[in-house]
């Protein structure tokens, strides 16, 4: 089985009830929820994201990796990982190379550290669990 990823990395949680944990972020592409009126008057959509793949399709050498992809302030933050024009920077797992990608990304290697210290998985794009055939190769 395969899984399509826009991106992982480590961090700390910053917000929620584990605020302050460490983590190992999956966020999976495909996402379900479009998320265009966050942050906009009531009625209005974003179109940030409508203007930078635009730019990429017609500029297509300016953005060559995930992190070139300029910030939105509009709608959703993440478009990359549910908007298909962007599908060039995911990268297809087989589930075993996964986790050992996850775990590389782990201070330790695993997810309990020799002092007791738990590493969580958050694993987001929407409704990741639910979106399993728009991940798929």
């Amino acid at each position: 089985m395969k899984a399509r990823v826009c991106e992982s990395f480590y961090s700390v949680q910053g917000e929620g009830r584990f605020v302050g944990v460490p983590s190992v972020f999956l966020r999976m592409f495909g996402c379900n929820f479009k998320c265009r009126g966050f942050g906009m008057p009531r009625g209005e959509l974003a179109n940030d994201y409508d203007l930078i793949a635009k730019d990429h399709l017609e500029n297509p050498d300016k953005y060559t990796v995930l992190k070139d992809l300029p910030l939105v302030h509009r709608g959703c933050d993440s478009y990359a990982s549910w908007d298909p024009r962007f599908k060039k920077f995911t990268t297809d797992y087989q589930l075993d190379d996964l986790v050992d990608e996850l775990l590389s990304l782990t201070p330790e290697g695993k997810w309990t550290c020799d002092n007791g210290q738990d590493t969580h998985l958050v694993i987001n794009g929407g409704e990741p669990l639910l979106g399993w055939p728009q991940m798929y190769i």
